[in-house]
């Protein structure tokens, strides 16, 4: 139905905010899902061709070029790794919340800052050394800051489905002991 009396005009207004903040929405929403789809074309263009096979790797000043952000955060993880990103506005300042989730296998997180200077502990004998036996380069990940350790695969042998709780690791219907742990 209409509305009625002297909130029709700020009611409609309202509206109309609330519709040009859906479109703002959908249409960046619209500009996201794009840039997935392009970057995920030229990753397959990329691994589909045998010639570049030597070559798959970036550099810190390649991500610096493409990407404006002073912090730069790079999660390796196998196919089928969840990650959500929230931004999180606090008046005038804006922070994200990274969720990553994985099931079965670790996922790496490195720190990228872009103002901080490239600090090289190497040497030339482990320049030298940084080679294969094809005689290409080996990325470095010099600049990058690892966050946590590296996880090993056993490390994910004990992994919970989502309506387990921790207890459900120390089930074990084949031991009756008393020393089972109960949980409530």
């Amino acid at each position: 139905g209409a509305i009625s009396g002297d909130n029709t005009v700020e009611a409609y207004e309202r509206l109309h905010r609330a519709q040009a903040q859906l479109q703002e929405l959908e249409d960046e929403s619209t500009f996201w899902t794009e840039k997935i789809r392009l970057i995920e074309r030229s990753i397959a263009n990329t691994l589909d061709d045998i010639t570049l096979k030597d070559l798959l790797y970036l550099t810190r000043e390649d991500l610096c070029q493409i990407l404006d952000d002073d912090v730069i955060v790079l999660a390796e993880g196998l196919n089928g790794t969840l990650m959500k990103i929230n931004e999180i506005q606090n008046g005038e300042k804006i922070s994200h919340q990274l969720h990553l989730q994985s099931r079965h296998y670790p996922v790496n997180l490195k720190l990228l800052n872009r103002n901080s200077p490239v600090t090289s502990n190497t040497t030339d004998d482990q320049r030298q050394n940084s080679f294969d036996e094809s005689g290409s380069p080996i990325a470095s990940t010099e600049p990058f800051i690892t966050l946590g350790e590296m996880a090993e695969p056993d490390d994910y042998h004990n992994v919970l489905d989502d309506t387990e709780g921790v207890c459900d690791l120390y089930d074990d219907d084949d031991n009756d002991d008393a020393t089972a742990m109960t949980c409530a």
